[in-house]
């Protein structure tokens, strides 16, 4: 198994109205709906990381045993698929908008790991998400050589980051200012760094925990980015209002900050690490 179900069922003195549903889906940013053989597929497309989960309604119920369940409730044909490898910070958007689902439509939930239909518990459905997601993983060690794990407080900073970063784009509007992607290098073979590109000229938002920045100036050279700014912190001011240990360089000292940029040696070789996409990190 390499989703993670969670069924939807709906009191049997109730009424589910479908089209209702549908018309729900419809008014939802990020949804794409197909109907392939008599089936409904909502796919969910998380904006900024790309990350996916699947809805599908179908004619019958697919539980194998939806006999044992608590017979006043009736299995609405209507279920969630999340990828086990979802990083957990993704995994609570998808159940932050469940419930969303069953406050409105008076829905409850079911996995094979409850004990019975139950109402909608983030706790429950979590923790069982993270069972599920633990045996996975034991199972595919081959496919796991892919991924690089790192801490789940690290990666959800880094996710928040990857998600909020547009509206850093509006407030910035207008100014020369960069705000960038992540670019993730892996040293070693084992330990991900977080680094930044930045071209001469232009000032710059740093992201929390930025080890280092890629800086483009006749020639590409790394540079410690804990390490300058620290020893300048007058550059950098924090960004009011976001993400706490996110910096931006002040707009007043671009040239001084791209003058001293140029005089700090490289580090070390951007050769010596590999590029790895944020789909292979894990939690």
């Amino acid at each position: 198994m390499k989703n993670y179900y969670l069924h939807f069922f709906k009191d049997k003195t109730t009424n589910f109205n479908y089209a209702n549903l549908m018309d729900f889906f419809h008014d939802q940013d990020g949804f794409e709906i197909v109907y392939p053989e008599g089936r409904a597929v909502i796919q969910y497309t998380h904006p900024t990381t790309g990350y996916t989960c699947l809805y599908e309604i179908t004619q019958k119920s697919i539980i194998g045993n939806i006999s044992d369940l608590d017979p006043a409730y009736l299995d609405a044909n209507f279920h969630l698929e999340i990828p086990l490898l979802t990083p957990s910070y993704i995994v609570k958007k998808y159940l932050d908008f469940v419930k969303v689902i069953c406050n409105q439509f008076r829905l409850f939930v079911y996995s094979e790991f409850f004990q019975d239909v139950m109402d909608y518990s983030f706790d429950t459905i979590d923790h069982s998400f993270k069972i599920a997601k633990g045996t996975f993983e034991k199972k595919i060690p081959d496919m796991m050589s892919v991924y690089h794990k790192i801490m789940p407080e690290r990666l959800n900073q880094i996710l928040r980051y990857e998600e909020e970063a547009p509206q850093l784009l509006s407030y910035y509007a207008g100014q020369d200012i960069i705000v960038p992607k992540y670019v993730f290098l892996e040293e070693n073979h084992k330990k991900i760094i977080l680094a930044i590109e930045l071209t001469d000229g232009s000032a710059i938002v740093i992201p929390p925990n930025t080890n280092y920045i890629l800086y483009s100036s006749n020639g590409l050279k790394l540079i410690d980015a804990v390490e300058f700014i620290k020893q300048h912190p007058r550059l950098f001011a924090e960004v009011p209002g976001f993400i706490k240990g996110t910096k931006v360089s002040v707009l007043k000292h671009t040239k001084k900050l791209h003058k001293l940029l140029k005089k700090v040696k490289d580090k070390q070789s951007k050769d010596s690490f590999n590029q790895v996409e944020l789909k292979y990190l894990m939690d």
